[in-house]
């Protein structure tokens, strides 16, 4: 993953792509059932990406919305190459990254994502925060637990598909500490418009 990172040309854009299946199939098809978010947030009415399954083919850095897990399966292709902040870390990696970029501000709970950066293990390494570096091959079901950061790069073309998933009723209360995210906040132009509102309003 290093060299990967190391040979792209600093500050050039890396196109990823996530869409929804309602744009390339119906709710029937054979994928459309492989991933189950859970009674807790099926339960709950549409949130596009939080409770349906999505497809995608890299990630920058983050951790999934309201300190939700995921779980993602590749289904063709090449394998997926994974970097993962073991989650008791995450506080060290978001102080590192705020240090490292004083610009950086963490004004939402999502101020990393809204970054979209991508970094190395190395350098993680030595600032002594605990990862692991996981190759997912075609048909392995990978899960991140909450809190946990991770990023996916691609060892070659593949397609993978995700859901966040809720295994029990813990999650149904407010993330303590979480700050929702406002639009504009964190004065990037990748801001997501994922925000408190969404999940109030899809209340069981």
């Amino acid at each position: 993953m290093d060299e990967q990172l190391k040979s792209t040309v600093s500050g050039r854009m890396l196109q990823y792509v996530i869409y929804d299946p309602a744009e390339t199939m119906s709710d029937n098809a054979p994928f459309s059932t492989w991933l189950d978010p859970g009674h807790f947030l099926l339960k709950r009415p549409h949130l596009a990406r939080v409770n349906t399954i999505y497809y995608y083919h890299s990630t920058c850095l983050h951790t999934e919305d309201r300190r939700l897990s995921s779980l993602n399966l590749n289904i063709k292709g090449d394998a997926k190459v994974w970097l993962i902040v073991l989650p008791y870390h995450k506080q060290k990696l978001e102080e590192y990254i705020t240090t490292k970029w004083r610009t950086i501000k963490p004004k939402c709970s999502q101020f990393v994502r809204h970054q979209s950066m991508l970094l190395t293990p190395s350098a993680l390494h030595q600032a002594s925060i605990d990862l692991a570096v996981v190759e997912q091959g075609v048909g392995q079901l990978l899960y991140t637990e909450p809190d946990a950061y991770h990023q996916v790069l691609n060892a070659g073309c593949n397609v993978a598909m995700a859901t966040n998933c809720q295994e029990d009723a813990r999650g149904d209360g407010e993330p303590r500490g979480y700050k929702w995210y406002k639009k504009g906040q964190c004065g990037t132009k990748n801001d997501v418009p994922l925000s408190e509102k969404h999940f109030v309003e899809a209340r069981p």
